[in-house]
């Protein structure tokens, strides 16, 4: 029989799961049927209130399901939500690009993994020439706390298409720019 203290733990993260799970489908929706009625924008300024929405009505539908009684249980609960978070947030960008380095290693394309470290605008070019350009994913985890911003997003961006030939950015409208500065 499991302890009680391991049942309140498989629960917590348990739901912590649930939470992520509604939050993918949530970005999916966003960016697939959102931003295509309203625009990329305007979409993002909705999501935050929409995704918070979720999750507070996730949290407050099921948190009597974790036998959490007093404060410091809920804040401990709630800061252990956050880190897994945070990893969560961390590993989709990572993930993405071990499945790279996996691949140039399987196909013979790269006999080691050393020389290539994951960071936020990371710049490499494999043996065959493919230019890999690393980003944090821009998440409200991300770009909230400030470890990803609008114009390190856009560098990105920027560099792929120098690499590609094409010096141009996108025209970024004026709403768009009052946005960044708010955050700067």
């Amino acid at each position: 029989m499991i302890r009680e203290s391991q049942a309140y733990w498989l629960r917590a993260v348990g739901l912590w799961l649930l939470l992520m799970a509604a939050e993918t489908l949530h970005g999916l929706w966003r960016v697939k049927v959102l931003a295509v009625w309203i625009g990329d924008e305007f979409a993002s300024d909705v999501a935050v209130f929409t995704g918070s929405l979720i999750i507070l009505l996730i949290t407050f539908a099921c948190i009597d399901w974790i036998p959490a009684r007093d404060t410091r249980t809920l804040l401990l609960v709630g800061s252990t939500w956050m880190v897994l978070t945070i990893g969560y947030e961390m590993a989709l960008g990572r993930i993405a690009f071990d499945g790279l380095l996996a691949w140039g290693q399987r196909t013979g394309l790269l006999t080691s993994r050393s020389g290539y470290a994951f960071a936020h605008g990371a710049e490499y070019t494999l043996p065959n020439g493919l230019a890999v350009i690393t980003s944090y994913h821009p998440s409200l985890q991300n770009t909230n706390t400030g470890k990803l911003t609008r114009p390190m997003f856009l560098a990105v961006f920027q560099r792929a298409r120098q690499l590609a030939g094409q010096n141009a950015l996108p025209q970024v409208n004026q709403r768009g720019r009052d946005h960044e500065k708010a955050f700067a």
